[in-house]
């Protein structure tokens, strides 16, 4: 059948579109592959989340469990909040390095230098990546609303973590779940925490979006969380850039941290406050912290 200029106009964008779609399901199903998981796209008392699991695992063996939470940008679309790890943070091709080193960078803009990779690469001959469960929910958007985040906290608690222990072979303990957090979702990640400061075991705030003069007050309250301040290591990690508008922040907090005698890991890269720097480090740190965190 012979098509008019007008409908074969028409037919382009539609015919590109699917191709860029069959492309972005190839790229996603090599990804799975190489990092060795499957995802789920789940839905929880009413909230929308995907579930990584782990293929390279023995089948009986429980695995911790990892909370993500997204930027500000995704906070309005629930599919967008809930794929933001997947699709835009590298969570994918950050796992699939952490399960295979030598590390070396993947992009030519300096984030990953030559001497962080070589302190990857050594970190992970003594103690290898073993792998986790990961939770990327939606999370709307919760600044400044403080019955908002704690109706949020009470749904990951009681909601997102039960539901992941029902899908997945996750470890019982509380001190097996951590929480991981970019930008907004780092901020949220440690008020989380300090609602429910018993239900998990370390928390990871990447390009945290706080306040310097909020600093003293987390340094306090995390201080006070019971088997977070003291022990054989660090169970709480701060990763920030050169070019985070976060970074006064972010070291303030760290700074108050030690005053307190909190054992904790700060981590700054060069680099923007962006995705792509998401993809080639950011992500990277976080999920290697938490991997050795709640072992």
């Amino acid at each position: 059948m012979l098509l008019t200029r007008r409908a074969l106009f028409h037919a382009l964008p539609a015919a590109g579109l699917a191709l860029a779609r069959s492309a972005a399901a190839d790229a996603l199903r090599a990804d799975l592959a190489e990092a060795g998981v499957e995802v789920r796209d789940l839905r929880e008392a009413g909230r929308r989340f995907t579930l990584v699991k782990p293929r390279h695992l023995p089948a009986d063996r429980p695995a911790p469990l990892a909370l993500l939470l997204h930027g500000l940008g995704e906070t309005g679309n629930e599919r967008a909040g809930a794929f933001a790890w997947i699709e835009l943070y590298g969570l994918l091709s950050s796992y699939a390095r952490l399960r295979r080193p030598p590390f070396a960078a993947t992009q030519a803009r300096g984030y990953l230098t030559s001497d962080r990779a070589r302190e990857l690469t050594a970190e992970l001959a003594a103690s290898p990546f073993a792998g986790l469960v990961l939770a990327c929910p939606h999370m709307p958007n919760v600044s400044g609303d403080r019955a908002a985040t704690a109706r949020y906290a009470h749904w990951l608690v009681h909601s997102l973590v039960p539901r992941a222990r029902l899908e997945a072979k996750v470890h019982p303990g509380d001190e097996r779940v951590g929480l991981a957090g970019c930008s907004l979702g780092g901020a949220v990640a440690l008020d989380v925490l300090l609602l429910h400061p018993t239900r998990f075991g370390a928390v990871s705030g990447v390009h945290t979006a706080i306040g310097e003069a909020s600093a003293p007050a987390y340094a306090a309250k995390l201080a006070a969380v019971p088997g977070l301040a003291v022990g054989p290591r660090a169970r709480v990690q701060l990763v920030s850039s050169l070019g985070d508008p976060y970074l006064r922040p972010t070291r303030a907090l760290a700074r108050e941290l030690a005053k307190r005698g909190v054992r904790h890991e700060l981590r700054v890269a060069p680099g923007p406050h962006d995705q792509p720097w998401l993809r080639e480090i950011g992500t990277l740190e976080a999920l290697r912290f938490l991997d050795g965190a709640l072992a």
